[in-house]
């Protein structure tokens, strides 16, 4: 990856990509998309990395540390990402009833928390980001298991999507596809 801070800090790297799901923001902007017929809902992550070479580590201790600061784990959460989970708001049925589809467009967002932007170093990175991305909804990674949540965080979405919220599992299927369109541009270039 690579990381721009004020001045000309810019430093590119090796480091352990690691993201976190807020099920509660989630639960609160799916709930607004409904009530407000907001245009738009999106999964977000919290974003953070982990030195994966000396160089790396050197960085984070030295510039990360003081401009963000570090966990206890010594991660560096350095932002968050979106992956569009709907784009457009309600349809209406024949009785003039609001029904919520979920419509991905294949959108991806990321946003600084702090004065480091991050970006992927190359082209190459990139496309192993999004296949990244796309084996965890796709059940070929199982990110984030425990006893209590088997499946991953991608169960815990689905189940919140397709249980909870009555959508389909062709919906979700059509998220997954989604990702494949994620446009590898927008996760390299400055």
């Amino acid at each position: 990856m690579t990381l721009k801070g004020r001045g000309d800090i810019k430093f590119t790297g090796d480091f352990y990509v690691y993201f976190y799901w807020n099920n509660d923001n989630f639960d609160e902007s799916y709930e607004d998309w409904k009530r407000f017929d907001a245009s738009s809902v999106w999964l977000t992550f919290d974003l953070a990395v982990l030195p994966a070479s000396e160089e790396s580590k050197e960085f984070a201790n030295n510039v990360l540390s003081k401009e963000i600061g570090l966990n206890y784990e010594g991660k560096c959460y350095l932002g968050s990402f979106g992956l569009n989970l709907t784009q457009g708001g309600a349809s209406y049925d024949e009785n003039d009833k609001p029904t919520w589809v979920l419509k991905p467009n294949g959108g991806f967002y990321f946003e600084e928390y702090d004065s480091i932007t991050w970006y992927m170093a190359d082209r190459g990175s990139a496309q192993k980001f999004k296949k990244m991305l796309y084996d965890v909804f796709e059940g070929n990674i199982v990110w984030r298991e425990t006893p209590q949540l088997p499946g991953g965080v991608k169960e815990q979405i689905l189940d919140f999507l397709c249980s909870d919220m009555d959508h389909t599992l062709e919906e979700f299927e059509e998220f997954i596809e989604s990702l494949k369109r994620i446009s590898v541009n927008k996760l390299y270039k400055d």
